[in-house]
């Protein structure tokens, strides 16, 4: 599974074995984070996107940068599920 997930998103990131039952994907560069930010950005529907928010409001504070927050994705969960 992490193999194809870096595979679409374009082999950013990288796959570390942690212990022996746990595997994690990470991303650490800017380019890769901001990607990854880009590519979530409006399509969350749980009180996750407060924690995604968050992470833009890091790296907006950390980079100088000027991401808006992301809002709720409220539209109908027949049409995007």
């Amino acid at each position: 599974m992490y193999a194809f997930i870096q595979s679409e998103l374009g082999d950013i990131g990288r796959i570390q074995a942690s212990g022996n039952n746990a595997i994690r994907y990470i991303i650490g560069d800017i380019k890769g984070i901001m990607f990854l930010i880009n590519l979530m950005h409006g399509k969350l529907r749980t009180p996750k996107n407060i924690r995604f928010n968050g992470l833009i409001k890091f790296m907006n504070a950390k980079y100088s940068l000027d991401t808006q927050e992301s809002l709720l994705d409220n539209s109908n969960f027949l049409n995007n599920s």
